[in-house]
């Protein structure tokens, strides 16, 4: 029987220069967890902010830990590694807020801690940082709202689980009126079903007492951008945004193993529209006529495939600038061990993968990148 694997694109821009107004303060929150052995969890918090407001970074972080079997209340854990993730040209990052000069930097602050989760339903994982960002979609008129981001577990129906993980650790910079495709690329290392939603923003005075925020008018937790297009299936977005600035999006994965719900996690983060110049690369129409082996295309981003299969296929791309390069890239090794990717041509540039497909493939995504250098 043949089985379905479908890839996704995000494009992207790398910053030149940008005249913007973009505001210092939490940028993004989100938490994974991952089991090391019995009733221990790694967890993980993924901290973004802007570095032109902040100048230093705490060695420890806040965790609060809930269920309705305990509740073992706040646990710190330890600083991880703090990088520079600014989505800038490379011969631009030192220019960048990160390194002292005026362009727009993004700071990745990962935190870890081991903590015992002795198994409940209804683990509750929770990290409320104050100083969310100033956004468009949200009504925070004291300007002082913490971000709220939680993870739950069940870890008596799934012992010893993991989370999905997310695969992109970064902000995404929107062109303003052009289309733009973007994919978190999460992944789930236990093999779990995955489902996707946006939800509304949190915010807290206490842990444990979690209030959705208020939208501002013309905004929803389901359209914090206007005109957003959200697979639920998939997490893929597809965005073409009216107006500068920064609007907050939140996006909830469920994961399920037959049939039951054990393990749901948040991402709180900004999404930033900005004015371009030249429009984000995109992918060429019937692209995916070039295939060889087992697959066949389906439409314009599904291939059928046989277990076991051998297979190639290419992606082309272009930029509508004859001047710019594209470079491209995939997580299609997640989904097939061993597969491989290279890239000929600059724009328009294609995209060739080969590999085998595992017999015990039921279908899946993965994500292609094509960035403008």
């Amino acid at each position: 029987m043949g089985s379905l694997f479908k890839y996704w694109w995000l494009s992207g821009v790398f910053l030149l220069l940008l005249n913007s107004s973009f505001a210092g303060r939490n940028e993004g929150i989100s938490v994974e967890y991952q089991c090391i052995g019995g009733n221990d969890y790694e967890i993980t918090v993924n901290l973004f902010r802007d570095c032109a407001e902040f100048t230093t970074t705490l060695p420890n972080l806040d965790v609060y830990f809930t269920s309705s079997c305990q509740t073992i209340g706040f646990v710190d854990i330890n600083l991880d590694q703090s990088l520079e993730v600014s989505q800038l040209c490379p011969d631009s990052l030192p220019s960048s807020s990160c390194n002292g000069g005026s362009l727009p930097g993004v700071n990745l602050t990962v935190y870890r801690g081991v903590v015992n989760l002795p198994p409940c339903t209804d683990w509750q994982i929770i990290v409320a940082e104050q100083n969310r960002a100033d956004v468009l979609n949200l009504s925070d008129p004291s300007n002082d709202s913490r971000i709220h981001v939680e993870a739950f577990l069940n870890n008596v129906d799934a012992p010893c689980n993991s989370s999905p993980q997310l695969g992109l650790l970064n902000l995404p910079f929107v062109c303003e009126d052009f289309d733009f495709f973007y994919n978190l690329s999460f992944s789930d290392p236990d093999g779990d079903s995955l489902s996707y939603a946006l939800v509304p923003a949190l915010t807290s005075t206490q842990a444990d007492m979690p209030n959705s925020m208020t939208y501002e008018p013309g905004f929803t937790p389901s359209e914090p951008i206007p005109g957003i297009d959200f697979n639920s299936s998939t997490g893929q977005m597809n965005i073409n945004a009216p107006d500068q600035g920064k609007f907050t999006v939140v996006v909830e994965v469920q994961e399920y193993r037959d049939g039951i719900l054990i393990g749901v996690i948040h991402f709180d983060f900004n999404v930033i529209v900005i004015e371009c110049a030249v429009p984000p690369p995109t992918p060429l129409p019937g692209t995916l006529d070039h295939i060889s082996g087992g697959g066949y295309p389906l439409n314009d981003n599904t291939i059928g495939i046989c277990p076991g299969d051998d297979f190639c296929l290419e992606l082309d791309f272009s930029s509508t600038d004859p001047s710019v390069a594209l470079t491209l890239s995939a997580n299609i090794a997640d989904q097939f061990p061993g597969s491989t990717f290279s890239q000929t041509g600059l724009n328009p540039a294609t995209i060739e993968f080969c590999g085998s497909v595992p017999d015990d493939f039921s279908g899946g995504d993965f994500v292609v990148s094509a960035i403008d250098d």
